[in-house]
């Protein structure tokens, strides 16, 4: 949900006529697949049992046939958010892939797999989920440590990129490179972020790679205001 807009189901905590909706883009027309309900149901596992429930960062795999959702609680006075990662097709059929825990930012591989930054099995990290077994593959990433990076594959799959949050008295995002081939990960960039750190006004790199894997996008703010800006991949 957004700001701004009046939630009619705000105090309900698993909603029957709310949930994850498919859109007709060329009728407009929207319907209901999966209901707040229906995750209660189908996952009777709450983190906390007066949370209110939402979900969140839904993307398609690349074939558009396949989707994954992070199912979160509101967040609660002295406690914070706890995610389960879920796959499901465009007519329900919901796997999970974790039980609530640390679930962060995610891409899709291919169709069938999914990298995650998640501690699963208390291991947190870059984590490979075939989307249809649950089956999960550590990704070791020497030099990652853990960390939360907004993880993106090269279109050839031969790269992994990602940026992380700034460390204290360190005011940079860096952008660092994990070579799939070579088990190397090494830093591309640093960029100066704004001192403030407010989540209105605040800019994560959110790199993206160009289709042709030759150049990589990132939001900026080391001008004092927003920007887009391009590397070329060649230089690394």
């Amino acid at each position: 949900g957004y700001a701004g807009i009046p939630d009619e189901f705000a105090d309900v905590k698993a909603p029957a006529e709310d949930g994850v909706f498919t859109v007709d883009l060329e009728t407009g027309e929207s319907h209901l697949i999966i209901s707040y309900k229906d995750l209660i149901e189908q996952f009777p596992e709450e983190p906390y049992a007066s949370a209110k429930l939402l979900v969140n960062h839904l993307n398609l795999n690349p074939k558009g046939d396949r989707f994954v959702m992070l199912l979160r609680n509101f967040l609660i006075e002295g406690y914070t958010w706890k995610t389960m990662l879920i796959a499901s097709d465009l007519e329900g059929n919901m796997v999970p892939l974790t039980n609530y825990r640390f679930n962060s930012h995610y891409c899709w591989k291919n169709d069938r797999e999914l990298l995650i930054v998640s501690d699963n099995e208390d291991k947190k990290g870059c984590w490979l989920f075939d989307t249809y077994t649950g089956e999960a593959q550590f990704i070791d990433m020497p030099g990652l440590d853990g960390r939360d990076i907004h993880c993106l594959y090269s279109p050839d799959q031969k790269y992994i990129i990602g940026d992380a949050y700034p460390e204290q008295d360190y005011p940079y995002r860096n952008l660092m490179v994990y070579d799939c081939e070579k088990g190397t990960f090494e830093p591309m960039l640093a960029s100066l972020s704004t001192a403030d750190a407010n989540w209105d006004i605040r800019a994560d790199l959110h790199a993206r790679f160009d289709r042709t894997g030759n150049q990589i996008s990132f939001d900026a703010t080391h001008n004092n205001k927003r920007e887009i800006c391009v590397i070329d991949m060649k230089n690394f």
